[in-house]
Order: structure tokens, then sequence, then C-alpha cells
């Protein structure tokens, strides 16, 4: 919810996806994400290329309406292939996995 003070700014934006092909990466690729709790719909919106995907850092905070988004995250990248998912105290969850897991 917006705070009084806060003011109204719209920003064009990409899908990961649509970054990854337009520049031709192929990968390995590193993600490193914050999305201000917006990071389940941001790798949703990557999966036309999580491919090439290799390694990923997603910031989880309780930046959703004070809800964190560990557990989607968790799911979406053990999902994709991500075998090496850890979380610390900060709620920064990284992953690895090996390129032929892609799915």
């Amino acid at each position: 919810m917006p705070m009084e003070n806060s003011i109204k700014i719209e920003v064009n934006i990409k899908r990961i996806d649509q970054i990854i092909l337009e520049q031709s990466l192929t990968g390995p690729i590193l993600v490193k994400m914050d999305t201000e709790g917006h990071e389940p719909e941001a790798l949703l919106g990557a999966l036309g290329a999580i491919k090439h995907i290799r390694w990923i850092s997603v910031d989880t905070g309780p930046e959703r309406s004070g809800k964190k988004t560990t557990n989607q995250v968790w799911k979406i990248l053990a999902e994709y292939g991500f075998d090496k998912i850890q979380v610390s105290e900060s709620n920064i969850m990284t992953a690895y996995r090996s390129l032929d897991n892609s799915n």
C-alpha cells in the first residue's frame, strides 16, 4: 500500500527471459534478483530461458506485505532443476544447478 508521501512513477519492464533471448545469452548465466516481494512472478517471467540460468541469488525477505517469498521461490527453483538451494539468515536464497539438469 502506498504511503502518504509516496509518488507514482511509471517504468518500463521486461521479463527475464525476454532480456536473455534479446541479448542472445546462451549461458551459463548468473541472475541476481531483488524485486521487492515479487520474486515468484519474476521467476515465472524467466521460464522461457531458465534452461540457460546456472546460478541465481534472490532476496526473499519480508517485502510482500510483511511476508517472505522463500517457500514459493524454493518451489519454483526446485521444479526447474536447481538442486543446491540455500537460504542465509538475511533471507538471501542462492541456488545452483548443473546445466545438464535443465528442463
